[in-house]
């Protein structure tokens, strides 16, 4: 089903200017979910495949909460596929492109920031730097404390939540053993 849908947004992605960035997100958003269905059904080769195409479609969308969210899932893809250091370099890739945004003075959602110092923690500690792991999982609690009841992160990730934030609390500690 999903495929039946991609197609013609990716035509039009291909062939309208004006529609180009919304059509890039609908096609990312798409390649995101078939990547993580893809990743229980095909295997994480094929995830990831999916997840790299969903990553080229979120810069051309130009939605950087969109790009931050498929860069930490697709790392998910490669710690699944036991490519520790790519799933670090991955979730590295989404932090840095986080501060870029930061310093150029655009907000990014607390939960997402939380989110992605998490899975830097994780990823780091499943590479042994223990130490930088202890430092972005902190970063991970402080992020996620600092929202207020308002904020609102929907139409962009649905896994951003407290029970997310104790998950990589707790696999971060499990690899720090």
């Amino acid at each position: 089903v999903l495929t039946t849908y991609l197609t013609p947004l990716k035509e039009i992605v291909d062939q309208s200017s004006q529609h180009r960035k919304e059509a890039s997100r609908l096609v990312a958003q798409t390649l995101l979910i078939k990547a993580t269905l893809s990743l229980h059904r095909e295997g994480p080769k094929r995830a990831i495949s999916y997840g790299k195409q969903a990553e080229i479609y979120s810069k051309e969308s130009g939605s950087i909460p969109l790009q931050l969210v498929i860069l930490k899932r697709l790392a998910w893809m490669y710690a699944c596929d036991k490519q520790q250091k790519q799933a670090l370099d991955t979730v590295l890739k989404s932090k840095n492109l986080m501060l870029k945004q930061q310093k150029k003075g655009i907000p990014v959602h607390s939960f997402i920031q939380s989110t992605i110092y998490g899975g830097v923690a994780k990823y780091q500690a499943r590479n042994g730097q223990d130490e930088e792991a202890l430092i972005a999982i902190h970063d991970a609690k402080q992020a996620f404390f600092t929202s207020t009841a308002g904020d609102d992160v929907a139409g962009t990730v649905d896994d951003f939540n407290y029970s997310t934030l104790l998950l990589e609390d707790g696999l971060t500690y499990y690899h720090l053993e």
